[in-house]
């Protein structure tokens, strides 16, 4: 049940201010899950966790190829809400994929570097279809590798399975376009990016900037969203 009259909330603000008046501002107080409250050092998030993780397991991406911390990991959760949710702040690690698995799609936010894999799927089926591509990906690097084929520098399974992903999603967004609803404009757009990718100079940085741009402009009005908790703490004569 996605209930919006959550009283989570009201409890939330409430322990909030309880908290700041006693001079405990540096705790944070959030919705979890369907039914719990989270409270937490205000820098405790899982965001924090999994940058620890990835530091201790020294499985960074590459400061040389200009990749992100994140860049060879990958994340599935189911609270990936804009404004909030637990999994929410991994969102911030670049070069992390994060795969919203939510329940609701309709909360996840718009960036690049989050997709939801399966519109018709949620939870524990869409982490058991992810993770079946991975292993394909992984089992077809390692049997090119055993049949002594050349791989390309830097090339994992994540990056296999990145790319293959993302192609099939192109494709099946491209076969599905409605070009009657399309206005000129929106496909001079498209022109200017493809032309962009194609390029063989150093112009064809231009779109990760401009891409990350428009990341750190959704993230600042994913900021000012005021997120109400979504779940089963509701009273029933509502």
């Amino acid at each position: 049940v996605n209930h919006k009259n959550d009283f989570r909330t009201k409890i939330v603000e409430e322990i909030r201010k309880r908290l700041h008046d006693q001079g405990f501002s540096n705790y944070d107080v959030k919705p979890g899950g369907r039914t719990s409250i989270d409270i937490t050092l205000d820098k405790l998030d899982k965001a924090y966790a999994l940058e620890f993780l990835i530091d201790k397991l020294n499985i960074q991406g590459s400061k040389r190829l200009k990749e992100g911390d994140g860049a060879h990991t990958i994340y599935l959760g189911d609270e990936v809400i804009v404004g909030g949710g637990n999994d929410y702040p991994v969102t911030r690690i670049p070069g992390l994929l994060v795969f919203a698995v939510n329940e609701d799609k309709g909360y996840v936010p718009l960036h690049s570097r989050v997709i939801v894999p399966y519109t018709n799927l949620s939870g524990p089926e869409v982490v058991e279809k992810v993770l079946r591509a991975y292993n394909f990906g992984a089992k077809m690097l390692l049997r090119k590798h055993d049949e002594g084929q050349q791989l390309s520098i830097g090339k994992s399974a994540i990056d296999a399975l990145k790319k293959n992903y993302f192609l099939s999603r192109i494709i099946n967004k491209i076969e599905n376009w409605n070009l009657n609803k399309t206005t000129n404009r929106e496909v001079q757009i498209l022109h200017a990016i493809v032309t962009l990718i194609c390029r063989e100079d150093s112009s064809k940085g231009l779109i990760t900037m401009l891409v990350n741009e428009l990341d750190s402009i959704m993230e600042l009005i994913d900021e000012t969203k005021d997120f109400q908790a979504i779940g089963t703490s509701y009273d029933e004569s509502d």
